[in-house]
């Protein structure tokens, strides 16, 4: 087992004194429930206090946070209430553990449980890495697991709850959990009509809540405790509802089956419309899926994490299997050794000269059924918008669109993309290699001897003729990597990359670029960003779609249904399209300021 040596990306996991069946912290020295029935307890003080199943009849989505996860139970008994309610509603769980217990101690745990998604918790659950992992254990359950304290969580949230668990340690040996800033941070993230509960009745707890604007009360407790806390944001409780629109997706690359997959989860009829003349470069035969990782844990790369985790566990056709980075560059080689080991060796380790990526995968080709037609122009009407061909004849109108255009993005709207060309191959050899492997080469296993194999990298290059001298480039580089197997070329592919300059995916409501022109930057200050109703997009993946495309469309279904989204509020000003605007009105202050005498 290797040295953690940062804990930039890796969090500790709970220091725990077992008791019989009963886990008491060792860093709070206090019980994660009371000794006893602990189903009963946390049904009475938590999922059972709410009229979950009466609530979720008339809810499109509703959501609970808890601040303190722990072992799951309130998440267990709350999905088997949603689940008994047979709603249809999506219910989303949003968790938030700063110290969770090892995979070892849940599963001790949860093995002695007869609840419906205990086993599914044991075999999906994380490991402990500082970001946000989104999760289906059922077709209308998410589940959220944020792995960072609770204030820097709440901080960054920006979706309203329907229900809030407080279920942290007592309130004396716990302080982060139990003061002004969360309090405030809660009603700030709460509906009208928003419940709490805790099994405190601790008076500094009741004073802060009342004081963030809640009203609290005592209720009666369980068993040996007579008294629980329970409360509510003033104002009338409504269930939230989606407003189901007809949606056009522009773009049938992973970045739009992505979309239309997380609008189709939740009603929406939608068409998928594939351009003969600019196709998809991922319709490649294979993606090898791993995160993309910097020295330093930033949002980037956070993001990275919980995507490609996101994708393994939701794309079609993928392959899970550990990944070997390889390079024969040393400075390459000793930059991933830095970041491998700030991680705990389950995800990812060190070998000889390779980093191995335990949680990685393949995807292969996903076909679907598409309308094949170029769109080249918008035309926003009353209703929705015009698409219209080259000829200037109306293919359809449509209330909602959603622009997953890869290269395409360019000619609808001026959304800044780099172009970057990409040959890739299907190799044939004798020999049989099951490692994946990425890094100065990728390659993945089609079938037996048969090898997908990639790729080039060509800045501002759109063609798309295949070029024998990248071909023989990519079987020599396979030559030098496997010297004792007889390469030879099957076929090859050619597709254009759109990646934005920051390498930042856009994700989000399409901006109304006209009316930002017009405005100086100091206006957006006091401003809601304008958009174009009904008009969004998702694209600039670059080379790492498979990896990054499930997790945007999941976010960008979010957006459109006003579900909580699994994106920091960072992430989401980042991968918005506005950003572009933002960033020049920025510069065009700092140019000023430097100019001024």
């Amino acid at each position: 087992m290797k040295q953690v040596t940062d804990n930039h990306y890796s969090l500790p996991t709970a220091e725990i004194n077992w008791q019989g069946n009963h886990p008491i912290s060792s860093d709070y020295n206090d019980g994660y429930w009371a000794v006893g029935n602990v189903l009963a307890e946390k049904s009475h003080v938590f999922s059972g206090h709410h009229r979950l199943q009466e609530k979720a009849i008339n809810s499109d989505y509703f959501t609970i946070v808890e601040t303190g996860f722990g072992f799951g139970n309130n998440f267990l008994l709350s999905c088997q209430q949603w689940e008994a309610s047979g709603s249809p509603g999506i219910l989303h769980y949003i968790g938030i553990e700063k110290a969770p217990p090892s995979r070892q101690d849940l599963k001790r745990y949860l093995r002695q449980l007869d609840l419906p998604l205990s086993s599914w918790l044991t075999e999906n659950y994380p490991l402990p890495i500082k970001t946000r992992f989104a999760l289906w254990p059922a077709a209308n359950i998410r589940l959220t697991l944020i792995f960072d304290p609770v204030d820097q969580a709440l901080a960054d949230f920006n979706y309203p709850a329907d229900v809030w668990y407080l279920d942290g340690f007592r309130p004396a040996s716990n302080p982060d959990l139990w003061n002004q800033t969360i309090y405030n941070e809660m009603y700030r993230n709460s509906k009208p009509g928003t419940t709490l509960s805790s099994f405190t009745v601790a008076g500094k707890v009741r004073e802060g809540l009342s004081q963030a604007g809640f009203k609290v009360f005592k209720a009666p407790g369980f068993g040996s405790k007579k008294e629980m806390l329970s409360g509510y944001k003033p104002g009338n409780w409504q269930p939230s509802t989606i407003e189901r629109l007809e949606t056009v997706i522009i773009g049938a690359g992973i970045a739009g089956r992505s979309v239309q997959t997380a609008l189709q989860k939740r009603g929406f009829q939608t068409t998928l419309l594939d351009s003969p003349q600019v196709p998809a470069a991922s319709n490649v035969p294979t993606m090898n899926l791993y995160p993309q990782l910097s020295a330093v844990a930033d949002q980037k790369s956070k993001y990275s994490i919980s995507a490609n985790h996101y994708a393994l566990q939701n794309s079609i056709d993928v392959q899970t299997t550990t990944l070997a980075w390889k390079s024969t560059n040393r400075q390459k080689l000793q930059r991933m050794r830095i970041i491998a080991r700030q991680f705990p060796d389950p995800y990812i380790s060190e070998q000889d000269d390779s980093i191995l990526f335990h949680e990685a995968g393949v995807a292969s080709a996903n076909r679907v059924s598409t309308l094949q037609r170029h769109v080249a122009d918008l035309q926003q009407v009353k209703d929705g918008w015009r698409l219209i061909d080259e000829q200037g004849k109306e293919i359809m109108c449509t209330q909602q669109v959603v622009l997953a255009a890869g290269i395409g993005m360019n000619d609808l709207q001026p959304i800044p993309l780099k172009l970057v060309r990409g040959q890739s191959i299907l190799a044939q050899s004798d020999n049989r290699i099951t490692q994946v492997t990425s890094g100065d080469i990728s390659i993945a296993q089609v079938e037996d001897h048969l090898f997908h194999v990639g790729s080039t990298y060509q800045p501002d290059d759109c063609d798309l003729t295949d070029r024998h001298e990248d071909s023989n480039y990519l079987l020599a580089l396979l030559e030098q990597r496997f010297p004792l197997s007889d390469w030879s070329l099957h076929s090859s592919f050619v597709g254009v990359r759109a990646a934005p300059v920051d390498r930042n995916p856009i994700v989000g409501p399409v901006p109304q670029w006209q009316l930002l022109q017009q405005q100086p930057f100091t206006w957006y200050q006091n401003q809601s960003i304008p958009t174009q109703q009904g008009l969004y997009c998702s694209a600039g993946f670059g080379s790492k779609g498979g990896s990054h495309g499930p997790l945007a469309g999941e976010h960008l279904a979010n957006l459109i249904t006003g579900e909580p989204t699994p994106l920091t509020r960072y992430q989401q000003s980042h991968f918005s399209p506005a950003r572009f605007w933002l960033r020049q009105a920025r510069q065009k202050i700092a140019r000023k300021r430097h100019q001024r005498p």
